[in-house]
């Protein structure tokens, strides 16, 4: 079973790689109110701050905003297997540290620039079909280097608005193993608001992350988007 729970958190790399690369630390639409308040522990507003750097910074997801029982890890900082970068041109891009779960694990990464149309450009890079060609590509890879077989290639199981101005995705890798089928699975979020653009990888196998879990955690990355540079 450690061996299955490495398999799917191995790929986290993947993911953050993605939908981080650069970082200077390496559809239907559905309503993300009560399960995050419910869950939340007194979780602060975003934190005020001037400057790009300091509104990256504000805008990432951080330990106390989470329910308690999650834990946090140094960021996985996964070699780039992609030859573009979404985030190219950022004026200050930052990652958060890696948070964890029992069998779930994500890590954001926020990146400034300096106008909201330079925004709206790299959002449409971000959602670009080569950027998620590469990242159910890695994906597919480290599947198969954590599993030692072949995996399936990356399925999308489902596709849906964020915020009225991103996107979430959620792909699911399968490779046999000496216990088993390995199931990867990782949710893509992105999203965009003013200057700030976001991306989240949430990571989760052998069993998929919980509904419930998954709203909290997408709730509290658009407040805290929002709160930043709404």
């Amino acid at each position: 079973m450690r061996r299955l729970v490495a398999s799917a958190l191995g790929v986290l790399a993947a993911a953050a790689v993605v939908s981080a690369c650069g970082s200077d630390r390496a559809a239907s639409t559905h309503a993300r109110t009560g399960p995050a308040a419910r869950t939340t522990r007194s979780a602060p507003p975003a934190r005020r701050a001037t400057g790009d750097r300091g509104l990256a910074v504000a805008a990432l997801v951080h330990l106390e905003d989470l329910p308690r029982g999650w834990g946090r890890q140094a960021p996985d900082r996964g070699e780039p297997r992609c030859r573009s970068n979404p985030f190219g041109g950022a004026r200050a891009h930052t990652s958060s540290d890696r948070f964890v779960l029992h069998n779930t694990s994500f890590q954001e990464s926020v990146a400034v620039f300096g106008s909201t149309a330079a925004s709206r450009r790299a959002l449409k890079r971000l959602d670009a079909p080569r950027s998620i060609a590469c990242l159910r590509r890695t994906m597919r890879d480290r599947v198969t280097e954590q599993a030692e077989a072949p995996a399936s290639p990356p399925e999308l199981m489902r596709q849906e608005a964020l915020g009225g101005d991103g996107l979430a995705m959620r792909f699911q890798a399968l490779a046999p193993s000496q216990v088993g089928v390995v199931s990867g699975v990782i949710d893509a979020l992105h999203l965009r608001v003013g200057r700030g653009v976001g991306a989240l990888a949430i990571v989760s196998g052998p069993t998929t992350v919980t509904e419930a879990e998954y709203e909290a955690i997408v709730a509290i990355f658009e407040r805290r988007l929002h709160g930043a540079f709404g």
